[in-house]
């Protein structure tokens, strides 16, 4: 017989050691999924890689409880765990990557931690499977992916729990392996260099797949040290950042100091000559190639000025000439706009410190004059002996600024 209200008392215990897990009451109704998930915290095991036995046989996760020992008012109920997959079978499955609600986030995060802590030195496997096929990513170059650890899959597949766990792991030795990843599709289209990204990081894969929260992990861990490595092509991951698009990345990158901002790839190309390429491109947000290019002269030479103002005349980039100029502390809008106003500008004079401080020198120069003559004018006794003060004429060497564009002189373009 049931207990009076319908539930049955339930000793629940490990299937090969006979040690107790929880002892609860069940309702009729309640099912073999439900329960499981009840005993998901007191077995430290995901409800998944539990199987419950009661006299014998195995609960089905789609029969109740009550069908199986509700004809008594207590039952013993044996429990063992199933065999978990390995971390990159669990990272690739569609189950982890669904967003539907039966497979919160959450319950990732549990899953994970699980796995990352059963496999042990598993943690460091490289999948090497690229004849299984991997189209399920939503890729079109699945068979790009070759030799990737799980935390390549972590970073790609936005998963930083895992990749956390990973880092934090005692075992894990693999965190600056290299290997190579297929891109998300939309990346093909405007994205040449990127055909084929081979010999590349966790932290380049995670900048490939847009994944910020990842990028920041990676390099604020000490597990992680491949900072500034290049991969086969020679990018760096601020070249990336530019190739992809990424203002955050790129000043994350900066801040951290590590990546040479001079580097080139193979072909030559700095991080700054990727971002004034990209600008060209229809794709690129202007608003985006803006905020890269001001961050890259932030912490770059003076003699990077120099290119970004002669690109902005090649192309009539009024825009670019004034990123260059919120950049460039100390010069004045004046020079700029004389040295426009006579044709192709002297890039060289203008981005020159000693011209710089030589025009700041003359203004200054001006101003204690005017204030001369002002000192002077009020003291004359009559308005006709002040009209004899000598006014200061109006020199190319004026303090105010003044705007300026290249449509005036279309010949010398």
């Amino acid at each position: 017989m049931n207990r009076p209200d319908d539930r049955v008392f339930a000793d629940v215990r490990w299937a090969m050691t006979g040690a107790p897990i929880r002892e609860l009451l069940v309702d009729a109704g309640t099912t073999v999924s439900e329960l499981k998930e009840t005993l998901e915290q007191p077995a430290e095991t995901p409800a998944r890689y539990l199987e419950l036995l009661c006299d014998g046989a195995v609960l089905s996760d789609d029969a109740c409880a009550s069908y199986s020992f509700a004809r008594s008012e207590h039952v013993e109920l044996l429990v063992f765990r199933k065999e978990p997959p390995t971390l990159l079978d669990f990272l690739l499955s569609a189950d982890l990557r669904s967003e539907s609600e039966t497979q919160p986030k959450q319950r990732g995060v549990v899953e994970a931690k699980f796995i990352v802590e059963a496999v042990g030195c598993m943690v460091n496997e490289r999948d090497v499977r690229r004849e299984e096929g991997l189209g399920y990513l939503g890729l079109c170059f699945w068979d790009c992916f070759d030799l990737c650890t799980p935390l390549h899959y972590g970073a790609a597949l936005g998963q930083a729990f895992v990749c956390q766990a990973l880092l934090d792991h005692p075992e894990f030795r693999a965190a600056d392996a290299l290997a190579d990843v297929g891109l998300p599709c939309a990346c093909y289209c405007c994205l040449p260099e990127l055909l084929g990204v081979q010999s590349v990081t966790a932290l380049h894969t995670a900048i490939l797949w847009h994944n910020k929260e990842i990028c920041s992990l990676l390099l604020n861990h000490s597990c992680f040290t491949a900072v500034a490595t290049a991969n086969a092509a020679g990018q760096t991951a601020l070249h990336l950042a530019v190739l992809v698009k990424s203002p955050e990345v790129a000043q994350m990158v900066l801040a951290d100091g590590r990546v040479d901002i001079s580097a080139q790839t193979n072909e030559g190309n700095t991080a700054l000559q990727l971002a004034l390429r990209q600008r060209q491109f229809p794709c690129m947000s202007i608003a985006a190639s803006d905020r890269i290019i001001a961050a890259l002269l932030e912490h770059g030479s003076s003699g990077d000025y120099w290119d970004v103002f002669e690109e902005a005349v090649e192309h009539k980039d009024t825009r670019l000439v004034h990123v260059a100029l919120e950049c460039r502390h100390g010069i004045d809008q004046m020079l700029v706009g004389v040295l426009v106003g006579k044709g192709r500008p002297n890039t060289r004079l203008l981005f020159s410190e000693p011209e710089a401080a030589k025009e700041a020198h003359s203004r200054q120069r001006i101003l204690k004059k005017q204030k001369k003559d002002r000192a002077l004018a009020r003291r004359l006794p009559s308005p006709d002996a002040r009209k004899a003060v000598r006014r200061p004429s109006k020199t190319r060497n004026s303090w105010k600024q003044t705007e300026f564009d290249f449509s005036f002189c279309p010949g010398s373009l």
